[in-house]
């Protein structure tokens, strides 16, 4: 069932952030920015308000949840919706091409169910950068709570800049081995994903970047078609992992290690306290992670 167009307006801070890294990548194009950020980075702060419940609905029907699973509280791999803009605001001034950047990965921790109809408190700091002249691999830390519920999710985000040159001090340093999801993995979970399932989370989360939904601008990217974001990847491995029991997620550690292009069919498959999405044992992942239940 594909998701409401209505549901762009519960998106516009993010909008306008992704609106105002567009104008940012412009100025580089411009007049690039050479400098050396200071870190760590200014600490942001924001206080949102609460989320519709209709669209906290529509966003865990859209992944399949089974009914009850949260029992009433805020999804905590939801965050993305109202974290994102502020994430955005912390990498303002970067000498990296904001359309540069993808999604690398994130470590959340859930120390306290967060409750619905409360206003959402977000702090943002720039903590790390590694520039090793091909990648900028960049770490974002996020707490993010309510007024009963302080500092209920701890985040640490990595977007990744792809800057073009060969690594530096590398020589000729031999490739790393692709990751492989292991032979014996238990699968936990299945989804056949249309070519729309883009632009379906993009209305749930507000994360419009063109190379999930617009073909073209995939292509123009480099890649063969629209991409799933990879929190689509990693929110489907969430409801697969607590299987009806929200309150069993404690921890979740996942890294985005090849795009998943549209349409597919993937599952989340388990081994031990890891966690990948692949077509299938034996394959190369789309995510892997490590994660903790209680």
């Amino acid at each position: 069932m594909s998701v409401p167009i209505s549901f762009v307006r519960h998106q516009l801070p993010m909008i306008a952030a992704i609106g105002k890294s567009a104008a940012g990548a412009l100025r580089q194009r411009i007049q690039p920015v050479r400098n050396t950020p200071e870190l760590p980075g200014p600490l942001l702060s924001e206080r949102l308000p609460p989320r519709d419940p209709r669209l906290v609905e529509a966003f865990l029907a859209h992944l399949g949840s089974r009914p009850g699973t949260w029992d009433g509280a805020l999804p905590p791999h939801f965050f993305p919706q109202w974290a994102f803009a502020l994430l955005s605001r912390g990498l303002d001034g970067l000498p990296y091409s904001p359309l540069s950047m993808l999604n690398g990965g994130c470590h959340l921790v859930v120390n306290r169910a967060m409750p619905m109809g409360e206003a959402i408190d977000v702090e943002v700091q720039l903590t790390q950068i590694k520039d090793d002249g091909r990648l900028a691999v960049m770490t974002e830390r996020c707490v993010t709570g309510t007024a009963t519920a302080p500092a209920a999710l701890e985040i640490e985000f990595h977007p990744v800049a792809r800057l073009g040159g060969k690594s530096r001090g590398k020589g000729d340093a031999k490739p790393k081995d692709k990751p492989v999801v292991p032979g014996g993995a238990t699968e936990i979970g299945r989804w056949s994903l249309g070519p729309r399932a883009g632009l379906d989370f993009a209305l749930l989360t507000g994360d419009f970047n063109p190379i999930h939904w617009i073909p073209a601008a995939a292509r123009a990217a480099g890649f063969k078609s629209t991409i799933l974001h990879g929190f689509s990847s990693m929110c489907r491995a969430v409801e697969a992992l607590v299987d009806g029991d929200g309150a069993r997620l404690g921890e979740l550690d996942v890294r985005f290690v090849k795009p998943l292009v549209l349409p597919a069919e993937v599952g989340a498959f388990v081994d031990g306290d890891a966690i990948f999405v692949a077509e299938r044992p034996g394959a190369e992942p789309y995510m892997t992670g490590h994660f903790a239940l209680r």
